[in-house]
């Protein structure tokens, strides 16, 4: 018999969740809208965007058709169509439709949460929902996983909701109700994309399942009836689209057999953490793995079989069809799963709900393990939610940035090449300068014949050309043009931003016969000809002091090789732009365009090098060497005066008009004013290493460090920089100190003019007794007088191993 105490407490405990249940939903819906509505522009829209958003732009007839070719329903774009005629074509506006959808996703979980177990389990799960890195990422993309895994959600929840209406007294309205729900989840998840499937065989084998343990029961009985014919209307509606569909799915490429131990980490940690987990300790996800055995123990114990049949199912079977089709691209397949992850993670961390007739102190102790789950749910989101607002390395591809960088440096008479159909529309929607864009190839598969006669009336008309290199296994898979721009261009520089390698090309101008060169480079190499060229006026630059450029061109190099015997080592050649103390100013490394392991002893070998005179480049005397170094080692092929050539010397003279601060591509932005100069940004990394910048730095090793200055007004006087490397805990005790030319070269600052940019390179050494710890480089100006005559400026923290 339950005591007067304890029915107390039930009643007490009963009016707590009454009125803490719906604040803590409304605190986590609040909480999952603020997640998905952050920064929603932050990062740039990716290929598919793009995609997303020009089909959206056609008509509802075209979107039909051309999605009848593609590997998606037309469903989405219908409503992005809709959505962007309503709010716009911004970032945010085309973005917001997933975001929305996202936000409604959390609080289906809640819902069906709440019917299968308790609201407490609801309101936990919604909360896992909320704050999943992996449902915000695809929450804030303009593409229809959002949606998908709503609309599935919403089909299980109808599912549970109609078989509970079969043995309740549940009212004809409310079945109505749910039978709608249902149908509109399944007919346009149908339509939505071709994953949702995997959905129906959830709900379909639940029901026989739950059929199977009622048998014999009159109401289930009567609820088979109208359960099949409830299946009928969503395949009613979507025969118009069936034979689209089936031809899609049997015609589209399937990914080739992967390891399947390696696959099941990636979906593991993907379902997880999202796909800027990546970097998340194992601690996390073996605890989370743990969590989730622990959810399905107390499932399969006392729960129901269609209880438990329907979470392992709806996590199950998303899963099981990732696998069979593994690929990176295919991830995003796993969303449909995340609520059944969601539900399982939250029966995990807070088990069954108090019985009735338990003591009312059991109710606090309940409340107390909510409050500790959704502590450690928060924890294990943080770092990868953090990671995915500010982490640029695990950013979308910034066709945004490549947009505006290419506003900047390029021009109407240079060319933008778009290897991948795909990038087009990207592409299009952030570009708005005059350089002509050509998307290659025209065709897949690629016409060679074609493509190479368009790559040749591109390089006649072109004094640069910008190709923006992605998904090339699919687009060129024989590296076509790469490999025609590589022989017949000056490659320059390649910079990879996400997944996409943008690569600048100067075309080649008409020239003379190579200046004859005799030097030999280790026992078997002879450099025996070269010539370098300023594409601009085609002036030849080797041996002519006199000969100058500007900061932004590409100086082209021709070199000619030869081997006496059969090399059995790569090697690599190198060119460097060094400036009068001897600094890096430009760079190129590469392999000869025929690797040193197919060269023939006595046939030349002619190689083309561009090299960038970066923007910023300091007016002054510079110098261009090369030589080779063996792949393996790093060791350079010694020559008879060192282990170089000297191929030219020359000057950079100011330009007409200062850079723009997109064509700088600093790692740092600073935007600070220290006297007369602005520093507009800044790079620090291991001197040698500036295509790596995380390489680690140890006792000994050079940090270097390059400033963006701008002068703000013609400076009537000449500014020296004072540098100190001091650590992080005891920031008045540098370990090593300078003071150095504003420009780290003799450029004097009263020769700047107002507007101008420099870029200063300087070289910090560590000592080599330097403790481990974060090190910090403060900054300020000197006066001639050598007195500081500007407040100090801090770089940010490096790490010393």
């Amino acid at each position: 018999m339950e005591s007067k105490v304890d029915t107390v407490g039930a009643e007490h405990a009963s009016s707590f969740q009454t009125l803490l249940i719906p604040i803590g939903l409304g605190l986590t819906m609040l909480l999952a809208t603020w997640l998905r509505f952050y920064r929603l522009a932050g990062q740039s829209l990716w290929s598919d965007e793009g995609n997303s958003v020009a089909l959206a732009q056609a008509s509802l007839a075209e979107i039909a058709s051309r999605t009848a070719l593609d590997i998606h329903p037309p469903l989405y774009y219908w409503l992005l169509h809709g959505w962007m005629r309503v709010f716009g074509e911004s970032e945010v506006a085309v973005r917001s439709l997933s975001a929305v959808t996202g936000v409604l996703l959390v609080g289906v979980v809640y819902g069906l949460g709440t019917r299968l177990f308790d609201r407490r389990v609801g309101l936990m799960a919604a909360l896992i929902a909320a704050v999943s890195p992996f449902q915000v990422y695809y929450s804030q993309e303009a593409r229809m996983y959002a949606l998908l895994a709503f609309l599935g959600a919403l089909a299980v929840w109808a599912t549970v909701e109609l078989e509970r209406a079969a043995l309740h007294d549940v009212s004809i309205m409310a079945i109505a109700g749910w039978a709608f729900l249902y149908v509109l989840g399944a007919t346009l998840g149908l339509y939505t994309h071709y994953a949702f499937p995997v959905i129906l065989v959830v709900t379909n084998l639940v029901a026989l399942i739950w059929l199977w343990r009622g048998r014999g029961d009159k109401p289930v009985a009567r609820w088979a009836v109208g359960w099949l014919a409830l299946q009928l209307v969503p395949l009613m509606l979507y025969l118009p689209w069936l034979p689209t569909a089936w031809r899609q799915l049997t015609t589209w490429p399937v990914p080739p057999p992967t390891n399947a131990g390696n696959a099941w980490f990636t979906i593991s940690r993907t379902l997880i953490f999202g796909p800027a987990g990546v970097g998340t300790s194992n601690f996390w996800l073996i605890g989370f793995g743990l969590l989730g055995l622990v959810a399905i123990a107390r499932l399969l114990r006392r729960e129901p079989l269609p209880k438990a049949a329907l979470l392992l199912l709806y996590l199950g079977l998303p899963i099981a069809l990732t696998l069979a089709l593994f690929k990176p691209a295919y991830l995003k397949f796993l969303l449909v799963a995340s609520p059944a992850l969601c539900l399982l993670l939250a029966l995990g961390l807070l088990g069954a709900r108090p019985a009735k007739g338990v003591s009312w102190m059991a109710w606090p102790a309940a409340a107390l393990l909510g409050v500790l789950g959704a502590g450690v749910v928060l924890a294990a989101a943080w770092g990868p939610l953090q990671a995915y607002y500010t982490d640029p390395n695990l950013a979308r591809d910034d066709y945004r940035a490549m947009a505006r960088y290419l506003e900047t440096v390029a021009g109407p008479d240079d060319g933008i090449i778009l290897n991948a159909a795909g990038q087009q529309e990207v592409f299009g929607y952030y570009y708005k300068g005059d350089t002509p864009v050509y998307p290659l190839p025209r065709s897949r598969p690629l016409d060679p014949e074609a493509t190479v006669g368009e790559l040749e009336a591109i390089l006649a008309q072109s004094r640069r050309i910008f190709v923006l290199y992605w998904a090339t296994d699919e687009s060129d898979p024989g590296g076509v043009i790469q490999g025609w721009l590589d022989e017949h261009a000056f490659k320059a520089t390649h910079v990879w931003v996400g997944k996409v390698r943008l690569v600048s090309y100067a075309a080649p101008l008409p020239t003379d016969d190579l200046l004859p060169a005799d030097v030999r480079l280790g026992d078997q190499v002879t450099l025996t000809g070269f010539r370098v060229l300023y594409p601009s006026t085609g002036e030849d630059l080797a041996g002519t002091p006199s000969s100058w450029t500007v900061p932004g061109e590409i100086v082209q190099v021709q070199l000619r090789w030869r081997t006496d015997t059969p090399l059995d080592a790569r090697y690599v050649v190198f060119l460097q732009v060094l400036d009068e103390a001897n600094r890096l100013v430009g760079q190129r490394d590469a392999e000869p365009a025929i690797s040193t392991l197919d060269w023939r002893p006595a046939q030349p070998v002619l190689d083309r090098h561009g090299l960038l005179i970066e923007p910023g480049t300091p007016p002054g005397e510079y110098r261009i060497i090369a030589g080779l170094y063996d792949a393996a080692t790093g060791q350079r092929l010694p020559t008879n005066s060192g282990d170089f050539v000297e191929l030219a010397t020359f000057r950079v003279e100011r330009p007409a008009s200062p850079p723009r601060q997109e064509a700088l591509r600093f790692q740092h932005p600073a935007n600070v004013d220290l006297g007369p100069l602005h520093l507009l940004g800044y790079d620090q990394y291991k001197l040698g290493h500036s295509y790596d910048h995380d390489t680690p730095l140890h006792p000994g090793d050079p940090l270097h460090v390059v400033l963006y200055w701008q002068a703000q007004s013609r400076p009537q006087t000449d500014w020296q920089l004072a540098m100190q490397l001091a650590p992080v805990a005891n920031p008045d005790s540098p370990i090593t100190e300078g003071v150095f030319p504003a420009a780290g070269v003799d450029y004097p600052t009263s020769h700047w003019g107002t507007g101008e940019v420099v870029r200063g390179q300087f070289d910090l050494f560590l000592p080599g007794d330097a403790l481990p710890g974060k090190y910090r480089v403060n900054l300020s100006l000197l006066n001639e007088a050598g007195t500081s005559a500007t407040e100090t400026f801090t770089l940010a923290p490096i790490s010393v191993e």
